[in-house]
């Protein structure tokens, strides 16, 4: 069963969402719009009604509003006639599409309460006996019943029902239905009342239970609220309670509340609470928020200020039963710390801290300890250096400070003892001189104008913004160093065993080129592109015939056009190792030029043997502009006579 949706009012009572039809065993859509809660026809979607056993009286339901079959089925007909708004429903227009299904609502059948009535009885010693004398006179008793057994004298319930009767007992206490009124104190009691609950509830848990509802009630001594038997049922009030006397909380649980206003003396009374995150809706001055969660060294809640701002207030000590606090500014004689961590007094009388430092009469403005003023030190001032002429310095022994007072023209001679000495540092590195301590970052040394070393120069890195002339000898020696140049022009570079050049050859894993470019080992391009030659090869005649020579050490990809017949090829520069090249010949305007591709020599001249797959030797194409492409592949320039070449075609008779 599925959680049904829609809310239940006095004008909507909505069927079709909250209750639970009984149901007839069909369901299908309208098939025609209902505009109005007039209309009795309704058409039905997909089903011949005359073969759906729909009857006439039965009971149909669409959304929120139950339909009755009015008249009798007509055979094949696909709609019905009904009587709108039955079983307390409401009619009202449905869309073509709304669902409709018969049910069969139970016949139910409402009747008044059976009434047995006395009245005008006296109930008198209920307490000892069935009641009316009818058992004896009280000191004939030897106990007292208790209240349910006094109640059960007067009226017992079978079957159900409600006994409902007046009376009074020996007391003079007045009992009429469920309530009894004692007619000497005034006290008036409800008991027996049910109270409509559901199976299972917890009733002393239900906030809503309501047992009598007067309008209003003035006690003239007081009021008590047992709480139920264990003390746990809730009273509720839901107005202003107003108490004119000391308000007194018993309950080791304390006093909950969302917030706590105080008044006092003012107009307005201010807001006390408790909060999980920074407040930032505006209050009125002096509205407190305690943090739910405070944590040591913070502060403990927000109080809004006549600044219209809230503020963090009362610090938290980091140890139980000490004042040991954290505070991210502190200001003492000024409200105006800034950015300053501590400060002091201002103007003259000034002390701050800083992130630089410490200031006196002034911010520390990057300094450890910045005074401004005189200063007046007692005691032994220890300093690594002081900054300035030192012309104000007074009472310095320059003697006993390891100086010489220098007057004059003469040249300054400087450690007259010829030992080392240190500049920048007190750690002399054992040369002469040394300038800037181990590890020091920034300029040591600077030289305006010109420089001379007369002897060996030792530097880890040096950095040159001109020329460098190096009119000597010279050796760059360091396997790890770097060189970075724009130019670099050389006769013979050696790299490692990683490149060379030498006799304007240059060799990669190769100390010895044999080539302009020699590599040894695997070369892994890109992209590759070759030279096509078509200035340097013609056709030049003979002794007798016509030939064409081809520059291996130009090129390995020709094209010749053939305004000639072509006898013999002539190869040039052959590599000593293997190589290949392409032919690319095409016949002129003209046509009809023979050329004999099987016929090949050296410049010596010597012949060079040519194989063709299978032995078949290919003729030229010698329709006009036709182009064919031969390669050739040889496996050892150096004894090429010998070796011959291999040729494959590459296409024949492109146009």
């Amino acid at each position: 069963v599925a959680s049904a949706g829609g809310n239940v009012s006095i004008q909507n009572e909505n069927l079709g969402g909250r209750m639970v039809s009984p149901y007839a065993g069909i369901t299908t859509t309208i098939s025609n719009s209902i505009t109005d809660a007039i209309g009795a026809t309704i058409g039905i979607t997909g089903l011949n009604v005359s073969n759906s056993d729909i009857r006439i009286g039965d009971y149909l339901q669409v959304d929120d509003e139950v339909v009755r079959v009015k008249n009798t089925v007509s055979p094949g007909s696909s709609t019905i006639t009904v009587y709108r708004g039955v079983l307390g429903t409401k009619a009202t227009s449905h869309v073509v599409g709304s669902l409709i299904k018969r049910i069969k609502p139970f016949s139910t059948e409402l009747r008044r309460h059976s009434i047995i009535r006395a009245s005008g009885h006296t109930f008198e010693y209920v307490g000892f006996g069935p009641g009316n004398y009818s058992t004896a006179f009280p000191d004939k008793q030897d106990r007292s019943i208790s209240a349910d057994e006094e109640l059960l004298a007067q009226s017992a319930k079978r079957g159900g029902g409600i006994n409902f009767y007046t009376g009074m007992n020996d007391r003079g206490i007045s009992y009429s239905g469920n309530k009894k009124l004692s007619t000497i104190t005034g006290r008036e009691e409800i008991f027996d009342t049910p109270v409509r609950t559901i199976t299972g509830e917890d009733i002393l848990s239900d906030p809503a239970i309501n047992v009598i509802t007067p309008i209003e009630g003035t006690f003239a001594r007081s009021i008590k609220v047992e709480g139920g038997p264990d003390n746990k049922t809730t009273s509720e009030f839901n107005g202003p309670i107003i108490v004119n006397n000391k308000l007194t909380i018993n309950s080791d649980k304390g006093l909950e509340s969302n917030s706590l206003f105080l008044q006092g003396d003012t107009t307005v009374s201010r807001n006390y609470t408790v909060g999980i995150s920074v407040p930032t809706l505006a209050g009125n001055p002096g509205n407190v928020i305690w943090k739910a969660n405070p944590s040591q060294g913070g502060t403990w809640g927000y109080v809004y200020t006549t600044d219209n701002a809230w503020r963090a207030m009362s610090p938290i000590s980091l140890e139980r039963d000490s004042s040991v606090f954290t505070f991210d500014r502190l200001g003492i004689a000024t409200n105006t710390p800034g950015l300053n961590l501590l400060q002091v007094g201002s103007g003259t009388s000034l002390f701050s801290v800083d992130d630089d430092g410490v200031g006196i009469g002034t911010t520390a403005n990057e300094y450890k300890l910045n005074v401004q003023g005189n200063v007046n030190i007692s005691g032994v001032v220890t300093a690594t250096k002081f900054d300035g002429d030192g012309s104000l310095l007074t009472g310095v022994n320059v003697s006993a400070a390891g100086w010489t007072n220098i007057t004059g023209s003469d040249p300054i001679l400087y450690n007259t003892d010829l030992n080392e000495v240190g500049i920048g540092t007190l750690v002399p590195t054992g040369a002469d001189v040394t300038i800037g301590a181990v590890g020091a970052s920034g300029t040591s040394l600077f030289v305006n104008g010109e420089a001379r070393f007369t002897g060996i120069i030792t530097a880890k890195d040096v950095t040159i913004a001109g020329f460098t002339t190096i009119t000597g000898d010279y050796a760059i020696e360091n396997i790890g160093g770097q060189i970075t140049a724009g130019i670099v022009t050389t006769t013979d570079l050696v790299i490692g065993t990683a490149l060379t050049t030498t006799s304007n050859k240059i060799g990669i894993g190769t100390h010895t080129a044999r080539t302009l470019l020699d590599v040894q080992g695997v070369l892994r391009t890109t992209a590759l592109s070759e030279n096509v030659d078509t200035s340097d090869i013609d056709i030049s005649s003979g002794v007798g015939n016509y030939k064409v020579v081809l520059d291996l050490g130009n090129s390995s990809v020709f094209e010749l056009t053939l305004d000639n017949n072509v006898d013999k090829f002539e190869l040039i520069n052959i590599p000593t190792d293997g190589g290949t090249f392409t032919i690319k010949l095409t016949q002129d305007t003209t046509g009809g030029r023979t050329v004999d591709i099987d016929d090949f020599n050296t410049n010596t001249p010597a012949s060079i043997p040519v194989y063709w797959p299978g032995g078949v030797v290919p003729i030229m194409t010698s329709a006009a502009s036709k182009t064919d492409i031969y390669s050739f592949k040889f496996f050892d320039g150096s004894s090429i006579t010998t070796a011959g070449l291999y040729g494959v075609i590459g296409g024949q008779n492109f146009s």
